[in-house]
């Protein structure tokens, strides 16, 4: 909808009126951009259909890790007896409507006090409420208005992918865009399409809210893209609070059986099974925001899977315009957003250059335990360095806080290559584990060894001590090199020998 007050012009400027840059799409990306160009003194101007914050204030980020709150509270007061203390029942089921109506005053107090087009007005930048459509290389039209600047950034983000399964359009169903304004009751059978972050955070908070949960995931394993062990560990630790998880198992078709209850085949091996659900979350994954942009006016290109082309400065096939975020594909992080907002100031609007760099990007999945990773898997750092590679673990469950806690489980991994053990890959599957990650970052953007990282001092007792304890393996190997015990035991020898202690 456009802003009729906005349709003559912005804050007394003319129509027309000309910008340094125009960022199209007001998610997280498109207001780091708007905010960090502002400060250099840019006039700035952020076109955005619908309400500022974009997917990660109201479809994911913020309103998942809310409910996750929720459903990590529920937790926690249901198996207080391994503290010793008796389990906390909520007299009657979980009130959903309640818990979602808290998720939204989490968004609006976000919305408000960061991403509202007030708080952009004060940054000094301008705001147009409606959709953005290029009508040639360097003109955007609004409504009646028109738009034209010097570069502008494309940052539309993506939407739920919504698979061709045979009669999900005659079924209702939910994606992360629709499940906290859809659902006001808990299911009593929760069907999830796809095992990925959104599938499992999501699936794993209904379960912990009451809700029997089903994963259903085509590749063989939950969390395809991550390493085997991290996998293999999430998916016990969620079978083992009651998820039901199917890997290599495909949705041949959804409908309702003859007594109007929703119900999908599934196959698995050759062979059928018929689930029953109560509400079904579709969540296999991001498609572009790239329609009604008029990108063909423009000059930009989009590949194969309909995602905006960029070259390593983020230009589009058109040089005035940049584009970041889910529009271009690869990581779709909130956090990858503002690093690529970054590089586009630096190459747009300054006489710097900067390509981009993806080797560090940290990737989380906010389950309990939360799943964390940076740089190369262990396959990956052998398949590159072949033989000259050490993996260095450390379980959580010989960690003395873990144990306080209460924590059975997980682990971290360091990746290290080389004689002096060069961190190349951290994985780790524990709790608050994300937490933990720009530690390792910096110590391979500066290519340390897990021995510098062995060096460092922790305080006791914390869960950051259980990847040290992995680096403390690698000191402990290089200490029992030869080449380290034979001039020690040669020193310790002369001393003994000269009579001193």
């Amino acid at each position: 909808m456009v802003d009729e007050s906005l349709a003559g012009g912005i804050a007394g400027k003319p129509a027309g009126d000309r910008y340094d840059l125009v960022v199209i799409g007001g998610g997280g990306g498109g207001l780091t951009l708007a905010t960090m160009s502002a400060r250099l003194g840019a006039r700035v101007v952020i076109v955005e259909a619908e309400r500022l914050g974009g997917d990660c204030t109201w479809y994911g980020c913020v309103p998942s890790k809310a409910l996750l709150a929720a459903a990590h509270a529920a937790h926690g007061a249901g198996s207080a007896e391994r503290f010793g203390l008796p389990a906390f029942t909520a007299d009657g089921a979980i009130d959903l409507g309640r818990l979602l109506d808290r998720v939204r005053e989490v968004q609006e107090h976000i919305y408000e006090h960061a991403d509202s087009p007030e708080r952009m007005r004060e940054h000094d930048v301008d705001v147009i409420e409606g959709r953005g459509e290029f009508v040639g290389p360097t003109e955007l039209r609004v409504g009646g208005r028109s738009v034209r600047a010097d570069v502008f950034c494309i940052a539309t983000g993506s939407t739920a992918a919504v698979p061709p399964i045979e009669g999900l359009d005659e079924v209702p169903y939910l994606t992360n865009e629709t499940i906290f304004t859809e659902l006001r009751e808990l299911p009593g059978h929760l069907l999830v399409i796809g095992g990925g972050p959104i599938g499992l955070e999501l699936g794993q908070a209904f379960r912990r809210l009451g809700s029997e949960v089903t994963v259903v995931e085509m590749q063989g394993r939950l969390l395809p893209g991550a390493d085997p062990e991290l996998s293999a560990e999430l998916r016990a630790a969620l079978e083992g609070e009651g998820l039901r998880a199917l890997t290599a198992t495909s949705v041949e078709r959804v409908g309702v059986d003859p007594g109007g209850r929703s119900c999908a085949i599934v196959r698995h091996d050759g062979t059928e099974e018929r689930i029953v659900f109560d509400a079904l979350l579709v969540a296999t994954g991001r498609t572009a925001r790239v329609q009604g942009l008029g990108l063909e006016a423009a000059g930009v290109q989009c590949n194969a899977t309909r995602e905006i082309r960029v070259d390593r400065h983020l230009r589009t096939t058109n040089p005035r315009v940049y584009a970041i975020g889910d529009v271009i594909g690869g990581h779709r992080f909130t956090h990858t957003a503002g690093y690529e907002a970054g590089v586009v100031i630096r190459n747009a609007l300054t006489p710097l250059r900067q390509s981009v760099d993806y080797s560090l990007v940290p990737v989380v999945t906010f389950t309990d335990p939360e799943v964390a990773s940076i740089g190369l898997t262990e396959a990956e750092t052998r398949e590159r360095h072949g033989s000259n590679v050490h993996v260095y673990r450390s379980e959580f469950s010989a960690n003395d806080r873990a144990l306080a806690d209460g924590i059975a489980r997980g682990f971290a991994k360091l990746v290290c290559t080389g004689r002096k053990d060069r961190v190349v890959g951290v994985q780790m599957v524990g709790p608050s584990v994300g937490e933990l990650l720009p530690l390792y970052a910096l110590a391979m953007r500066q290519k340390l060894g897990a021995r510098d990282l062995a060096e460092l001092m922790h305080p006791y007792p914390t869960l950051g001590q259980a990847p040290q304890y992995a680096a403390l393996q690698a000191l402990r190997r290089q200490l029992e090199r030869p080449s380290v015990r034979r001039p020690l035991g040669w020193y310790r020898g002369v001393r003994r020998a000269l009579g001193r202690r």
